[in-house]
């Protein structure tokens, strides 16, 4: 038995999966945002939208936050990917009445308000659809799914 894995062996696989695939959602959307910034290289896929970068940002950290239990701020990180989703939906639906581009711009943007790609519709689309499970997520819904396919547990 290697003692360094025995905490590891007593957190459901499940569990962990989740907290992983959310925080490396988180990490690559801070650094698409980063990059928009300037702060660091782009990554070497194509930019995401500085809008969709921000909303994995906050679909990241909420997957990560129910999957350790903390479901009150999941449902609020949700809550803010689902309202970036929606209001790009309604700028699509009106056009003219949102010209803001991007949603998030803010003065330490380097290119300035305007020069950037808005957010996709079906980005958006998955983004309110993802974000309304996750303010349905709930701690025991991730014990029981844990329960299903925790072979650590015996």
């Amino acid at each position: 038995m290697i003692p360094l894995l025995d905490r590891v062996r007593r957190v459901p696989w499940a569990v962990l999966v989740l907290l992983i695939t959310g925080l490396v959602v988180a990490a690559i959307g801070g650094w698409c945002v980063a990059a928009w910034h300037e702060l660091v290289m782009p990554p070497a896929f194509e930019r995401l939208q500085y809008d969709a970068s921000w909303a994995f940002v906050f679909a990241g950290v909420a997957l990560a936050a129910h999957a350790l239990g903390l479901s009150a701020i999941g449902r609020w990180c949700a809550a803010v990917a689902i309202v970036f989703g929606a209001v790009r939906l309604a700028a699509y639906g009106t056009p003219g009445w949102i010209d803001i581009h991007p949603m998030a711009a803010n003065p330490w943007l380097p290119h300035g308000p305007g020069n950037y790609n808005d957010m996709g519709v079906l980005t958006a689309a998955v983004f309110i659809a993802l974000g309304c499970r996750g303010l349905r997520l709930r701690a025991r819904a991730l014990a029981g799914v844990a329960r299903a396919g925790g072979a650590f547990h015996r």
